[in-house]
């Protein structure tokens, strides 16, 4: 199982609205890039009382949750990836 988040908010601001591909299923197909614009925009309207139409919506971060079952039933290892460089990279909005 898992379950995909996107940490979104429209440039120029500096709060983030986690949205889950949960929510955005009620949207449309959550491979939508307009389900997930127009969950984000819902949300956005919903707890500030506005929303920015001509402003870009930018990714600030990515989130996934997943569940892993080993063939010997021991505990999985997981480890984090390195993310020290810094740098901001631009990804297309569409998520599958």
């Amino acid at each position: 199982m898992k379950e995909k988040f996107l940490y979104l908010r429209y440039h120029g601001t500096d709060f983030p609205l986690m949205v889950s591909e949960f929510e955005v299923s009620r949207f449309g197909k959550s491979s939508s890039e307009t389900a997930w614009e127009n969950c984000f925009t819902s949300r956005y309207k919903k707890e500030f009382g506005f929303h920015l139409s001509k402003r870009d919506i930018l990714i600030d971060d990515i989130r996934v949750r997943g569940e892993s079952v080993t063939s010997d039933g021991s505990e999985p290892i997981i480890s984090n990836g390195d993310r020290s460089n810094g740098q901001l990279t631009k990804a297309p909005f569409l998520i599958t």
